[in-house]
């Protein structure tokens, strides 16, 4: 949202330095097989909702939230708005993505970390908003970095601006090493977000799942989150971080390929990709 912002900035940094990327698959996923039925498979995640009394910066967080959906409708170019929805006082709504990667709304206040913290056990927590945004709902990003200190919860922030494609397309080589770095440990878990977890958060997740998982092709790596998870992130904002970090070419050169390049990645490509990103 374009709102001025009066919060003063906790450090961006990612989780950890660079290092050799792994070579951890992704979970493998039922595929249907021509002339037979599609086997059922269960989801990875149901959704997960956490509430709680909490005051927003506004009298009115119902008000705010109608606000947002609006625009957040027309900039990102969707049809309609359900189920691509936000509603700042129903609390946290998130789904488990990948094998310990949890992708979903912004924690509000510090009781929403230590609920991460506790519950689903999360070591990091990856935020893509901007200033501008924790501003808006009025977010005291303060109180929960001191709070995720305590709790020995991992705070990276690598802001990219909401609804918009190019912002994500050049942070997501940053936040995809972020979490890349942060799901190194034994038994980590990460929760990435942005303010709804719509748009930002699941780019970044469906470009993990692209370029670090198993998964074949950015439209494989696209329907299995979204099939998990209802949302509708930029595809192409992945797709030209994708030919941004493998051709060498000028960004404004993306313009004139075809759909299909750059949508599917060669052996060779994905360690390219990989090496560059571990770089970015």
């Amino acid at each position: 949202m374009e709102v001025a912002s009066a919060v003063t900035p906790i450090p961006q940094r990612l989780c950890a330095p660079p290092s050799a990327p792994s070579s951890r698959a992704a979970a493998p996923r039922a595929r249907a097989v021509p002339g037979a039925a599609a086997p059922v498979r269960p989801p990875l995640s149901r959704p997960r909702q956490h509430r709680r009394q909490t005051r927003a910066a506004s009298a009115d967080p119902r008000s705010k939230s109608t606000e947002y959906n609006t625009a957040m409708k027309d900039q990102m170019g969707w049809d309609h708005i359900s189920p691509f929805e936000y509603y700042y006082d129903r609390g946290l709504y998130y789904h488990e993505v990948e094998p310990g990667v949890l992708c979903g709304s912004q924690p509000r206040n510090t009781s929403d970390a230590e609920y991460l913290a506790s519950a689903e056990r999360v070591t990091t927590i990856l935020n893509l908003q901007q200033d501008r945004d924790l501003e808006y709902w009025g977010v005291d990003i303060h109180s929960i970095a001191r709070r995720c200190e305590e709790l020995g919860v991992e705070l990276c922030r690598v802001p990219a601006r909401d609804f918009d494609g190019d912002s994500l397309r050049n942070v997501l080589p940053r936040a995809v090493r972020a979490l890349e770095e942060a799901l190194r440990p034994p038994d980590a878990r990460v929760y990435v977000h942005c303010t709804a977890g719509l748009g930002r958060s699941p780019g970044v997740c469906i470009a993990h799942m692209f370029w670090f998982g198993g998964l074949g092709s950015l439209d494989e790596a696209y329907e299995a989150l979204t099939s998990i998870r209802p949302c509708g992130p930029k595809r192409e904002a992945i797709r030209g971080a994708t030919f941004d970090l493998l051709s060498g070419r000028q960004p404004g050169e993306f313009a004139d390929l075809s759909p299909l390049q750059y949508a599917s990645l060669s052996e060779e490509e994905r360690h390219v990709l990989r090496y560059n990103v571990m770089r970015a």
